[in-house]
């Protein structure tokens, strides 16, 4: 006969990184994302710091486009000088026993509004980048169409 157990592993003192914080969107405009977050665990060791990564969508976090450090009681940032695309950001806590794993990937569009100064590529660029995100803005909204009709076929 068999007697099964339930066994309880510790860890030492002084080994645990921090939780990851979680962000969200505050603002996004044709050349900056405003976000915030929120600390998650400290772990065995008073935060210290944050850092946030982001990049174009479609990129592999392994050629992030850029980091950028926080202070530990800092709770919101802003991205600036972007060029109107969709970005992936995501974010980090830091104390004395490591960092933690990722946040909560944010995914936000920057809008096409009129540039201040020319672009690479000129005004033809910007404006065939400004047409791919609406056509990607208007396929969103007849699919909510949609489904709101379906869900309520009365409207009509």
């Amino acid at each position: 006969m068999s007697n099964a157990s339930n066994v309880l592993t510790f860890a030492p003192n002084g080994t645990v990184p921090p939780d990851p914080p979680v962000i969200g969107l505050e603002d996004v405009t044709n050349n900056k994302i405003s976000l915030f977050w929120t600390p998650g665990f400290e772990g065995d060791s008073p935060i210290t710091g944050f850092y946030l990564e982001f990049k174009e969508a479609n990129a592999s976090w392994d050629y992030t486009e850029t980091v950028v450090d926080f202070y530990a009681n800092e709770t919101e940032g802003t991205i600036i000088e972007i060029n109107p695309s969709t970005y992936n950001i995501r974010m980090f806590a830091k104390n004395s026993l490591g960092t933690s794993n990722a946040s909560n990937v944010l995914t936000a569009s920057s809008r096409c509004d009129v540039p201040v100064a020319p672009l690479k590529g000129g005004i033809l660029a910007v404006f065939k980048r400004c047409l791919s995100h609406i056509r990607g803005l208007l396929s969103t909204l007849s699919e909510l169409l949609m489904l709101s009709l379906k869900e309520s076929p009365a409207i009509l």
